[in-house]
């Protein structure tokens, strides 16, 4: 990405950053598919409390879906060090400050307690996926492909998770 950045190669940048990109969430959509579903065997095999298993597997499933953020956050991390290195750093505090108040707010206004913390953290890495996305479309022109990239990646892995999980439980 940064090579064809350099040499002023924009349709190749924003070919580059889409194969990045698929590439990513082929591995990523998976991966918290898999966690979410089966977080309580991963957790019992880890921490085999069962007196607190239920609600660290709770945890680990709502902290699933931050794989996919945080896998998506920290390419378009590196693709804005392609001439904006301030951005992610930017996008960082606002995210965190983001964090912070929803935090806040889950725990005076829910009982959710150490869930809210978990919710936070997603809300961090989506705000930094959505900040990080919009300065990439700013910058480079760059419009992701919804369809092949998100949509048919969570399908498989919806299936995927639904065989898994009733290879465990059955």
């Amino acid at each position: 990405i940064s090579a064809t950045f350099e040499k002023g190669d924009r349709n190749g940048t924003i070919k580059k950053v889409a194969d990045a990109v698929k590439t990513t969430m082929l591995i990523s959509i998976p991966a918290a598919v898999g966690m979410g579903v089966l977080a309580k065997p991963v957790v019992y095999i880890l921490y085999p409390q069962k007196a607190t298993l239920d609600v660290v597997a709770t945890i680990l499933s709502v902290l699933a879906i931050s794989v996919v953020f945080y896998g998506l956050s920290t390419l378009t991390n590196g693709v804005l060090q392609t001439g904006y290195v301030n951005k992610p750093v930017i996008h960082a505090a606002v995210a965190l400050v983001i964090q912070t108040g929803i935090l806040i707010l889950l725990l005076t206004f829910t009982n959710l307690d150490v869930y809210a913390l978990a919710v936070a953290a997603v809300c961090y890495s989506f705000c930094m996926c959505l900040m990080n996305g919009f300065s990439i479309r700013r910058k480079l022109g760059y419009k992701q492909e919804f369809k092949r990239t998100f949509v048919l990646p969570a399908i498989a892995a919806t299936c995927m998770g639904v065989v898994a999980f009733g290879v465990y439980e059955g």
